[in-house]
């Protein structure tokens, strides 16, 4: 069972089971996709919703979050989750990272309080609507790309 280690997770899905019933409950072993999680999750952000140990095996953590990150709509939670890096005018903000509150309000530090909508992946607040795409390398998001208003998500970790 060792040597199926070696392989990549589409190779254990595909391969492990022609080769027989033996490899194939080898290759579904949590120990070996927890290893394919961990490195495949280094770097991507909001894996913690899918690291469900009371119900779910590795391999469907594994499979849910490879799922979720083919998903191109953003959701009001994950909005309200995130903290947002600006980019201005291709300069980097130096008033912090920016939060947008549950209760549909955007504290601004140039124009106060204003409210914000997502509707349709778009991001419509402060007079202006920007498009929400996904980040492919982070799993993340970013709001108004190839705009003089570009928001980036980050996740704040607990220290």
């Amino acid at each position: 069972s060792d040597v199926l280690s070696f392989l990549t997770p589409n190779e254990l899905c595909s391969t492990a089971s022609l080769i027989n019933k033996e490899f194939d409950g080898w290759s579904c072993r949590d120990a070996l996709w927890e290893v394919h999680s961990v490195n495949r999750w280094k770097g991507k952000q909001n894996i913690d919703k899918f690291v469900n140990k009371k119900t779910l095996s590795w391999k469907k953590c594994y499979a849910w979050a490879e799922r979720d990150a083919l998903r191109n709509t953003m959701t009001t939670d994950e909005l309200c989750y995130f903290s947002w890096k600006l980019l201005y005018n291709g300069r980097w903000s130096r008033l912090g990272l920016r939060k947008f509150r549950p209760d549909g309000y955007y504290e601004s530090p140039y124009a106060g309080t204003c409210e914000w909508a997502l509707l349709n992946n778009k991001l419509c607040f402060m007079g202006i609507s920007l498009y929400v795409e996904r980040d492919p390398e982070t799993w993340g998001w970013v709001i108004g790309n190839q705009t003089s208003t570009v928001y980036f998500s980050v996740e704040e970790t607990l220290s």
